[in-house]
C-alpha cells in the first residue's frame, strides 16, 4: 500500500506540473456556467441583434432549471469528455516513450499498482472538475432560472460521474495498449461515440448500455426519476469498469514484454 501511495503522489505531482489541476476544472466551470447564463440571456440577445422583418415576434421560452442542468450534462458529454480524454491520452504511453515506465518497472512495483494509481488520479481530477463545473452551473441556474431539486440534482451528478468514470477507464486502457497518445484519444473517442450512437438508435435492444447513464442523469433532472432500465445500466457500467481495468493490466503487461 505504501508503494501505491508513492505512485499516486507522483501522479498528483505530475498533474500539478502540467497545470491540469488548473485548466481542466476551469474548462468544466466555464462550460457549466455558460449554459444557464446563455439560456437566460438568449431572448434579449436575439432581440438586440436586429435584422428581423418588422412585426416579427420571437417567442423563445426560457428553459426550466431542470432543462438547463440537463443541457449542462449534455455539453459535458461532448466538450467535457474531449478535454478529459486529451488530458490523459498519454498518461501511460507518454511515460513508456520517455523510458520512465521501464525505470519504474525495475523497482518492486506491480503493474496493477502502476496503472491503478494513474486511474485513481485520473478519476480524482475528473470528478473534481465535474463537481466544480456542476456546482457553478447549479448556482447560476438557481440564481437565474429557479430552484433545482437537491435530491434529483445530486443523484444526477453521481450517475453521470459513473459514466464519466467508464470513459476515463477506457482512456487508461487505450493508453496502456497503444503506442501513441493521439491514437489512444482517437480510439477512445471513437468507441465512446459509437457506443452512444448505437445506444440511441438501438435503445430497444441496448437498454442495458452504460452509455444510457447520461440519459438517466438527464431524466433525473427533468422528471426526478431515472428511466426503467437504470439498474441494469448501472450494473453494466460498474462491471465494464472492472473489466477494462483488468484488460489494461493484461495489455500493458503484453506491450511491456514486447518492448523489453
Amino acid at each position: 500500500m505504501k508503494v501505491w501511495g508513492v505512485l499516486f503522489a507522483k501522479e498528483c505531482l505530475e498533474l500539478k506540473r502540467s497545470f491540469k489541476w488548473l485548466w481542466v476544472p476551469l474548462v468544466f466551470l466555464i462550460v457549466g456556467i455558460s449554459e444557464p447564463v446563455t439560456a437566460y440571456l438568449m431572448p434579449n440577445i436575439l432581440k438586440s441583434a436586429g435584422g428581423l422583418p418588422e412585426g416579427t415576434i420571437l417567442q423563445i421560452p426560457v428553459p426550466t432549471a431542470g432543462e438547463a442542468m440537463a443541457s449542462v450534462l449534455s455539453n459535458y458529454s461532448t466538450i467535457g469528455l474531449l478535454v478529459l480524454v486529451l488530458a490523459f491520452m498519454s498518461t501511460v504511453s507518454g511515460e513508456r516513450q520517455r523510458g520512465i515506465t521501464g525505470l519504474i518497472m525495475t523497482k518492486p512495483v506491480s503493474r496493477f499498482a502502476y496503472l491503478s494509481s494513474k486511474w485513481a488520479a485520473a478519476l480524482m481530477l475528473s470528478w473534481g472538475s465535474l463537481i466544480l463545473g456542476y456546482a457553478g452551473a447549479w448556482y447560476y441556474t438557481v440564481l437565474l432560472l429557479g430552484k433545482v431539486d437537491a435530491t434529483s440534482g445530486l443523484e444526477a451528478l453521481l450517475v453521470y460521474g459513473l459514466w464519466l468514470s467508464l470513459v476515463m477507464t477506457m482512456t487508461i486502457l487505450m493508453s496502456s495498449w497503444l503506442a501513441g497518445g493521439a491514437a489512444a484519444a482517437a480510439v477512445t473517442l471513437l468507441v465512446t461515440a459509437l457506443l452512444s450512437i448505437a445506444t440511441s438508435l438501438l435503445g430497444r435492444w441496448m437498454y442495458w448500455s452504460p452509455a444510457r447513464l447520461a440519459s438517466h442523469a438527464s431524466e433525473l433532472l427533468l422528471n426526478a426519476k431515472p428511466l426503467r432500465s437504470f439498474g441494469i445500466s448501472l450494473t453494466a457500467d460498474i462491471i465494464a469498469i472492472g473489466l477494462l481495468l483488468v484488460a489494461a493490466v493484461l495489455l500493458f503487461t503484453k506491450s511491456s514484454t514486447h518492448t523489453e
